[in-house]
């Protein structure tokens, strides 16, 4: 992940303080910066435009979709592997 341009970062940390936002969260505020513009270099898509920020909204909420279809499966499959936990062994 790429850093955030020193000139962004200070802009941004005064934008956070004037918001009020707690200086504990300022490190996940700043991770999102550094994801939307890793995602806008990437895809070549210019980092102050709003339809870049609606596309890299449109990606999060899409992998969010996989990764919660993933751990559903995930756990399907962890509760198939508990109710044939001592068929298992058998084979092992």
């Amino acid at each position: 992940m790429n850093s955030i341009p020193l000139q962004l970062q200070t802009e941004f940390e005064t934008f956070l303080r004037n918001r009020s936002i707690p200086t504990d969260l300022h490190p996940f505020y700043r991770k999102w910066l550094r994801f939307y513009l890793d995602f806008c270099r990437k895809y070549r898509f210019p980092e102050t435009e709003r339809k870049s920020l609606d596309y890299f909204l449109l990606n999060c909420r899409e992998k969010s979709k996989m990764m919660y279809n993933n751990s559903r499966l995930l756990m399907q499959l962890r509760f198939i592997m508990n109710q044939n936990h001592h068929d298992l062994h058998a084979y092992g």
